[in-house]
């Protein structure tokens, strides 16, 4: 099986050396996703959020696809007392973005991301 990999300049940038997604066989790999280079990167968690998942969608519909056909995803915060807090808003993020069919999603909370104003980072795998 051959490994496809995938850029979205136009959505989502990345470094030199990075790839936003790889698909493999019946699958997509992505990348995390932020709120970089969008109105939100320093604002609330929620709005990141907003933002990241917006990112996401974007690039699932470019590949034909939809929310629903993300199988797993990982959130990673650096404030999980910041997402208990705002919870209810990010469920209401979650449930505007995956209009009720939620995949399996694992929440971690790292020490910093990649830039210093962004607290929330999304990954997910999508399948075809």
């Amino acid at each position: 099986m051959e490994k496809e990999r995938k850029h979205y300049p136009d959505i989502a940038p990345t470094g030199q050396t990075h790839v936003r997604a790889l698909k493999f066989g019946d699958l997509m790999f992505l990348s995390g996703t932020t709120a970089l280079g969008t109105p939100a990167q320093g604002a609330s968690l929620v709005e990141q959020a907003r933002a990241a998942l917006g990112k996401i969608k974007r690039i699932v519909e470019r590949e034909g696809r939809t929310m629903s056909d993300i199988v797993k995803l990982t959130t990673y915060v650096t404030d999980i007392r910041e997402y208990r807090d705002r919870e209810g808003e990010v469920d209401a993020v979650w449930a505007e973005a995956f209009d009720g069919d939620y995949s399996p999603n694992t929440l971690v909370e790292v020490s910093s991301l990649a830039h210093d104003d962004l607290c929330i980072e999304v990954e997910v795998i999508v399948g075809f």
